[in-house]
Order: C-alpha cells, then sequence, then structure tokens
C-alpha cells in the first residue's frame, strides 16, 4: 500500500513519504485528533494477507507497545486499512546512526555516549522479555540533541513466519530484513553484519544475540569501519561464522575497559558473551576517553600484598546508580594478573527499589557467589538472592518485612530481622522460625559452629544465642570508664571465637563517624580496639579489615591473630551508602573478597508528602519529593510538622507547612532535630535532638522565635510521644536503662510510668478524653498494642490480635489506629462506659512508611484524613547489584586513586 501525502489511514494524514525497506514504507504523518506528528510504517503487503500472522502480530505489538523508555521509539497504534497493516510509531528527528557513520568513526566520548543510551534501551526490553533481534545502525536514530532513540523494537518477533516452522529459511525471519519478503540485497547484507552467530545458523535467539549485535554496533561506532563485510550475504554469514574481529581497525589507544567489553560482547560462543546488557551501561557508565590504554582505566587498586581487589575513586561513576558488588579473584601469595576489569548488572525486579535503611542492605554467601539483598517494592521489603552463576532473582518465601539479611557460613539459610524478632528462614524459601526478640536490632553475625552473635536493642551489649533458638547470653560487656552505650554490627571471624563490631558512645548516640571497631575473644573476654573513627567493619581472610567512615570505604591490613591493624589505611570507594545515625554500611564481604556495595545514590530517599482520607483518596502535598519523616497534624488541623532527613533524629531538621497555602518554613537548622509534637494550642514544638551537645527533648515556638527550650537533657536518645491532658507533662519513650515509657515535666523531671524489666515499652498516646494511655509493648515476644486506664490501675485491655504497634487515636475518640507491617489497621471504640475495641481490621496499605525509627510515621487530623508518607515505586534512582571481575596490581602508598 502507497500512500499519498494529504491521503488519509484513520486518523492521520499523511504529509510525507520517509523511506522504504523490508519491513515495508516509512511516512511522516500528523494525528489529527491529538494534534502530533507521528511515523506510520506500513508492513509488506505478503504480511498483511497472512491472516494468523497478523493476529499473532497484534498480540505481540500490544507487549510491544508496554516499553515506555526515553530510549526506545514508541508504538502509538495499529491501523488496518483496505487490506493494509500500519503501525503508528513515535517520530524522531535527527539521522541514523547509518548516516552518521558514513561520515567515519565516531570519536570516543560520543560512541560511549551514544552505546550508554542503546544499552538503556536493549535493557530495558530484556527485562519486559523482549528482544530486538535486528539491531543495527539504520534502526538507531540519534536526535540533534545527542538523544538516542532505538527503533523497530521486537518486530523481528512480531513479523517472523509461524514459529513451528524450523527451516533455516524460516529461521532467518528471526531477522525482518532477512526473510524471504526482503527485496533490496543492500538491506539483507547490512542485517547480515549484525547478527549473532547463532541467528546466522537458523538457531533460536535470546537476549545474547542482542548483546552481539550491539557489539558489532560498537566496534563500527569507534573504527568507522563495518565489523563483518562481504560481496554476498553468503559471505557476510560466514564472516560472522569464522571471522575474529580485526583488533587493530580500533583506534591506536582505546579504553581499555571498552576493549574488554567489546571482547565480552563478541563472543562467539554466547555461552561465554556477556550475559546481561546491564552490565555493558553499567560498564560504559565509568569509562570515558582519558581512561589509560592497556590498563583497567584504575577500577581497581592492589596493597604491597596484591590478594586484594578493592574498588577505586574511577569506579564510582559505576557504582553511583547501583549497588556494587566487588569481585576479588586473586588467592593468598600469588600475584596479581592485569586483566581488565569485567562489569556486569543486576537488574532489581520491576516496580523494587534498594531503599535508605538504618541497617545494612546486602549480604554475600561465604563462598562469593550468591548475593542477597533487601528490595521493597509495594507490599514491602523481601529479600532477594541471586546466584552468579544464573541470571534468574529470586525471592525468599517467608522474608516479608525483613532487614539486615545474613546469609549462613553454609550457604544455606538467611537470617534477618522482621516483626521485631530475630529470624531464621532456609536460603530457598520456606516458613520462617523465630529465635529471639530483637526490638531495635543494631546488626547480626552467624558463628561457624551454628550460634548468632547480635544487637537486639540499639543501646545493648551483644547476645548471642542458638540460631536454633533458645536464651540469648551476653557475649559482650560495656566498658563504663570509657562511655560506651553500644555494641553492634558483629562480625564472626573465621576462627570462631572472635568478634569484631561497632562501640557506639553515649558522647554521639546519632553520629556513628566517630566510633571506634573493637575485637573480642568471645572464649577469654580479652578486648582491644583496632580502629578508632571508624563503623561497621568486616574482615576477608585475605587479610584486610574493611570499614567506612562518613560515605568512604576504607581498607587496612589486619591480623586477626594479634588483633592489629597494620599500616595505614586507604580509600576503596568514595560515595558509599549507609546510615551514621545508626552506624550501618550499605557493604558485605565474603570470606574470599568479595564486596558488595550499595552507593549513597542507588538508594532513594525521597518521598511524597500526602494526605489520604478513609477510602484511600489522596491529595498530594505541593512540595517537591524528600525524605520526609514523621509527619504531625496542629490541634486545629490547619498545619503540620514533619522532619526531613535520615528519619532517627541524627541528621533531621524539622518543617512546618500550613496547609491551606502549602507554604513550607523550616524551624531547626544544624541537623540532628526530628520526631517533632505540637503543643496542645499549638503554638510550640517539641522534638529530639540526636546531635552530641544538645541530646534530650526541646521545645521552640511554632512560629521559628525565640530561642528552644531544653526539657530533657540526657545522652540517650528520648522521644516525645504525647501530651497529657493537662499541658504541663509529656509521655516520652526513654531508652535510659531500657526501652520504657516516661512521663516528664517541663522542669525535665522524669516519673517512670510503663516499664518492666522484661520487655520495652515504647510510642505512648493518650486518648483525648486523658483516660486512656496507648502504647507499644513486647512482652508477648513480639510487638502489640495496649491500652490502660490512666491513672495506671483501673483496667489493661490489649488492642492488636496478631502484633501491631505506633497507636494513635482519632480527635472524637471513636476510633484507633495502630500499624502491623505494611498496613494501618483501625478498630472501634466504645464512646463511654468501660473501654472496649472491636476487631481490627485493615484500613489502608502502602506504599506508605506507616512506621519509621521506632516511631510512627503517620497522623490523624481532625477532619479524620491522615498525614502520610509515600514511597514512589517509580524513581529514576537506578538500583541494581553490578559484579565486577578482574585483578589489577596497584600500591597504595599513592596519594591518588585514578
Amino acid at each position: 500500500m502507497t500512500l499519498a501525502a494529504g491521503s488519509r489511514l484513520g486518523p492521520y494524514e499523511i504529509t510525507a513519504a520517509i523511506g522504504a525497506g523490508g519491513m515495508g514504507e516509512v511516512f511522516r504523518a500528523r494525528d489529527t485528533k491529538l494534534g502530533r506528528e507521528v511515523a506510520i510504517k506500513v508492513l509488506p503487503a505478503a504480511f498483511a494477507q497472512d491472516h494468523e500472522r497478523v493476529a499473532r502480530f497484534k498480540r505481540e505489538a500490544q507487549l510491544l507497545a508496554s516499553l515506555n523508555h526515553p530510549n526506545i521509539a514508541a508504538i502509538y497504534g495499529l491501523e488496518e486499512a483496505d487490506g493494509a497493516v500500519a503501525l503508528v510509531l513515535e517520530l524522531v528527528d535527527g539521522e541514523d546512526l547509518s548516516q552518521r557513520l558514513k561520515r567515519g568513526a565516531i570519536p570516543v566520548d560520543e560512541t560511549i555516549a551514544i552505546a550508554k543510551q542503546i544499552a538503556e534501551a536493549l535493557e530495558e526490553a530484556h527485562e519486559h522479555g523482549i528482544v530486538h533481534r535486528d539491531l543495527k545502525p539504520a534502526n538507531i536514530k540519534v536526535t540533534p540533541d545527542g538523544k538516542v532513540k532505538v527503533l523497530d523494537f521486537g518486530l523481528a518477533k512480531a513479523l517472523e513466519n509461524d514459529a513451528t516452522t524450523n527451516t533455516a529459511s524460516s529461521q532467518l525471519s528471526h531477522s525482518p530484513t532477512m526473510s524471504r519478503h526482503a527485496t533490496e540485497a543492500g538491506m539483507i547484507m547490512g542485517t547480515a553484519a549484525y547478527m549473532s552467530p547463532e541467528q546466522a545458523r537458523g538457531k533460536p535467539v535470546d537476549r545474547r544475540s542482542d548483546i552481539w549485535s550491539f557489539g558489532v554496533v560498537l566496534f563500527e561506532m569507534l573504527s568507522g569501519t563495518r565489523l563483518f563485510a562481504g560481496e554476498t550475504v553468503s559471505d557476510v554469514l560466514a564472516a560472522v561464522l569464522t571471522r575474529d574481529p580485526d583488533w587493530k581497525a580500533l583506534p591506536a589507544t582505546p579504553p581499555a575497559r571498552l576493549r574488554r567489553l567489546l571482547e565480552r560482547c563478541l563472543e562467539r560462543d554466547a555461552k561465554q558473551r556477556l550475559r546481561d546488557i546491564g552490565e555493558a551501561r553499567v560498564a560504559l557508565g565509568s569509562i570515558s576517553a582519558s581512561d589509560e590504554p592497556g590498563s583497567t582505566g584504575a577500577l581497581v587498586q592492589a596493597s604491597s600484598n596484591p590478594r586484594l581487589l578493592l574498588l577505586s575513586a574511577a569506579a564510582l561513576a559505576i557504582v553511583a546508580a547501583a549497588t556494587a558488588v566487588l569481585v576479588l579473584r586473586t588467592r593468598p601469595n600469588q600475584i596479581a594478573d592485569s586483566r581488565p576489569v569485567t562489569v556486569f548488572g543486576v537488574s532489581l525486579p520491576p516496580q523494587h527499589a534498594l531503599t535508605a535503611s538504618q541497617s545494612p542492605l546486602v549480604d554475600i554467601s561465604a563462598d562469593g557467589r550468591t548475593v542477597l539483598f533487601v528490595a521493597e517494592g509495594e507490599k514491602g521489603t523481601s529479600i532477594f538472592r541471586r546466584s552468579l552463576n544464573s541470571m534468574t532473582i529470586t525471592r525468599i518465601e517467608g522474608s516479608e518485612g525483613a532487614e539486615n539479611p545474613v546469609i549462613s557460613p553454609d550457604g544455606r539459610s538467611v537470617a534477618f530481622v522482621a516483626d521485631k524478632m530475630l529470624r531464621r528462614v532456609p536460603l530457598e524459601g520456606g516458613a520462617s522460625v523465630a529465635i529471639a526478640p530483637a526490638q531495635a536490632p543494631r546488626g547480626l553475625a552467624w558463628a561457624r559452629d551454628g550460634s548468632l552473635v547480635f544487637s537486639p536493642v540499639y543501646n545493648s551489649v551483644l547476645f548471642r544465642v542458638s540460631a536454633t533458638g533458645g536464651s540469648p547470653v551476653p557475649a559482650t560487656k560495656f566498658d563504663a570508664a570509657k562511655g560506651e552505650r553500644s555494641h553492634r554490627w558483629p562480625q564472626v571471624l573465621p576462627d570462631g571465637r572472635t568478634v569484631i563490631f561497632t562501640v557506639g558512645l553515649i558522647s554521639s548516640p546519632g553520629d556513628y563517624d566517630g566510633s571506634n571497631i573493637d575485637a573480642v575473644r568471645l572464649d577469654t573476654g580479652e578486648r582491644r580496639t583496632i580502629v578508632q573513627g571508624a563503623r561497621m567493619a568486616r574482615y576477608s581472610s585475605l587479610g584486610y579489615l574493611i570499614y567506612q567512615r562518613k560515605q568512604t570505604l576504607l581498607a587496612v591490613r589486619f591480623d586477626p591473630e594479634r588483633l592489629e591493624a597494620k599500616g595505614e589505611p586507604f580509600t576503596l570507594q568514595e560515595g558509599l551508602g549507609g546510615d551514621v545515625s545508626s552506624g550501618s554500611g550499605y557493604f558485605a564481604v565474603s570470606d574470599g573478597g568479595v564486596v558488595a556495595l550499595a552507593p549513597d545514590s542507588a538508594t532513594p530517599k525521597d518521598r511524597l508528602l500526602v494526605l489520604v482520607d478513609r477510602t484511600g483518596h489522596e491529595t498530594v502535598m505541593n512540595a517537591p519529593a524528600a525524605a520526609f519523616n514523621h509527619p504531625r497534624f496542629s490541634p486545629d488541623g490547619t498545619r503540620l510538622a514533619f522532619a526531613i532527613g535520615g528519619g532517627s533524629g541524627g541528621d533531621d531538621d524539622i518543617y512546618t507547612m500550613d496547609l491551606r497555602s502549602q507554604h513550607m518554613q523550616r524551624l531547626t537548622f544544624g541537623q540532628g532535630h526530628g520526631f517533632p509534637l505540637w503543643s496542645l494550642d499549638g503554638r510550640r514544638i517539641v522534638y529530639t535532638s540526636g546531635r552530641s551537645g544538645e541530646t534530650g527533648v526541646h521545645m521552640q515556638a511554632a512560629d521559628g522565635g525565640g530561642k528552644q527550650i531544653p526539657i530533657v537533657t540526657n545522652m540517650e536518645q528520648t522521644l516525645a510521644d504525647a501530651w497529657l491532658l493537662d499541658g504541663n507533662r509529656l509521655a516520652v519513650t526513654t531508652t535510659e536503662r531500657s526501652i520504657d515509657v516516661q512521663i516528664v515535666d517541663m522542669s525535665g523531671k522524669a516519673t517512670p510510668l510503663i516499664a518492666s524489666p522484661t520487655a520495652g515499652e515504647s510510642a505512648a498516646a493518650c486518648s483525648p478524653d486523658g483516660r486512656y494511655i496507648a502504647y507499644t509493648t513486647t512482652e508477648t515476644g513480639t510487638e502489640e498494642v495496649m491500652v490502660e486506664s490512666f491513672p495506671l490501675g483501673q483496667g489493661r485491655w490489649q488492642v492488636s490480635v496478631a502484633g501491631g504497634s505506633a497507636p494513635v487515636w482519632s480527635r472524637d475518640g471513636r476510633r484507633f489506629y495502630f500499624v502491623i507491617g505494611q498496613s494501618l489497621m483501625e478498630a472501634d471504640l466504645n464512646a463511654g462506659g468501660v473501654f472496649s475495641a472491636s476487631v481490627p481490621r485493615v484500613l489502608l496499605k502502602g506504599p506508605y512508611d506507616f512506621y519509621k525509627a521506632s516511631a510512627r510515621n503517620y497522623d490523624v487530623g481532625p477532619d479524620g484524613r491522615f498525614a502520610l508518607v509515600k514511597r514512589p515505586l517509580d524513581s529514576k534512582t537506578s538500583s541494581e547489584i553490578v559484579v565486577l571481575e578482574g585483578v589489577s596490581a596497584f600500591d597504595p602508598s599513592r596519594k591518588t586513586v585514578r
């Protein structure tokens, strides 16, 4: 079917012919309904006559239309008219890559930029199960502003003949311009030149075929010459199947890592080829034309003992958008070879992301072959595993709501914390087994004897418990003379009797960059400090201690027998993620030297501040996405107070917002103020200060005037939960000795209210009439919500029936709310007489953060609407696991890391 300018195809008015080829004719057209310019591709007439193929094509086109990526030319629709079938496509201005290549090779930096965008397009499609099958320069356009658009995505499969036909000729139709309907020899040969060997042989293809074609296109951009050429199609196919690339055709000094990437893409054996295009995307993100030729581009360093492969600052461009896994391949007492680093990425499951946490996000098996990571989706967090021998990512059943995953030394089980309990689940998934309470955990580690060393509460020593359950026993003791308040983030060394851990100090409860790394012998109690001014250390049996300070990952040689660090520490990586207020670092180390990292930029922290009514109708506040935490309504419901920061009070500041104008105003300055609470008259705001020198509870005028007034000054974290009805006393959660609820007056005098020697009580909430107080308790072994009469002694009732925390009352006292996992629960209350509550029911589900840093992360206003913090699961931040392989010798005495 040929269309002339001015003719119409459905609502589309043809304006000009663009071109023609084996896949049909292409026209420029105007969408008269939407007023936009589009491209119309009229498919070959022989194709349109095959009704079965047309039906299959429609199904495939629907799948292709689901792709939504800035580097993929979109499919808008499908039109049929006068016996013809036409695709409506995004119109992309600019020249295609084949036209650009007629002018010769493309400069290295420009090539890298183009190739990275091509890889991003392929990665998006591959994640949706779509293989291009006909990637070549003619199907790649570069717009005038440098944006790359990949065309004809997946149409090869959509246009192919009956899939049950096994003849070679039909299999060649896996590439549309190699089909029997193609008529132009140049087009056929052009396609043949980019076919993978398996495609040329007529075998089934998968994403690795696209990776080969990508490599061929990349080679041509760099060299300006076609990699596989010949006078006939047979000659071209023979070259694809037998001829090695002419590496001399490349520029004289290409970056070594770019050369290595090409080699991996152009492995003729698909089993040896680069397995995932995401690997190429990440690698290209770290390569520049200025990298040294013949080297790895200094992705890694080695020490004078070249047994350790380490990340350098040059790798930051890779891990700045990804969780990184660094594979250390050398063996003790061996000289490292100079193989360039190979980078390959592991994408997270769709609609999942790595999110900032107070606990580590990743772990690696002892043999370095299995990676665990916690990812968050619409239904909350779970642990996922990926064997480096497989491309499959598997969610571990039974790990819902998990944090801090740790794989057992034998690789068969995973320990983690969920619902305030230390739990264990098989690596293959199944029902989790509760081991011990862990109300506010700060780390856990497996020992080779099957026991677990863990920190159950954020102000406790380390405990040891059998992985099968039992009573935990202390493994460490506080040194009161040094002002210790917490032992956390343990690791059991290979000898099974030594534990290294982070020491939290009373002088800096919300800033662990000033902490120490200590080691203790479990059998003798011998203990010494190894590193000062560091947090969360991990040991590699290659002889190094790896630890974090701020956003820097450092390493130092370590003698585990003498418990001594040797030499000067040196930088492995900048920009590492973690939580300074808890001391966690987003990295893990295997026995053999595998290091997993989550860069700060790979963990999206921004949230949306929203108001949600009881039906789920949502109103997004007119405020840029930020790390919002702990929203609270003013008494009259016209204003909100909230924190922006990590959520623990260690790096937060308080803001207010007028809900009518949605004007936002900052209240505190200095980063270290969180957990806001309005006074009953709405004139003041109480908050927790978490920085050293001003820890405790302070109060300030809500309009920002005046000075902050100290109420509680101590060296432990205290959270202001609720005002008592008299407006002069606060119910607070304190961690001074154990986690308890106390009453504090304006002079700072504290009186215990709810304190059990065997359980933790927190998050108090007073009823509007002042007759009752609700709180969270762990006396049953898991968190439950209790209500007691106030003053105490006239009655006590358990409201939750299967766990719960973070209670709050409706303003009229008729309803009661609390949190279970990712759900906000609601119960009806008896308005008068003896307290009674209905069976709780689910009111709202995520993606909302109902709970944050041991406090409720929501509030209910006078009109019944909820102030919530929403997780945007469509974050543009790239979150993925990246694997780096290869060894490069280095000298730690070098002053800079390239």
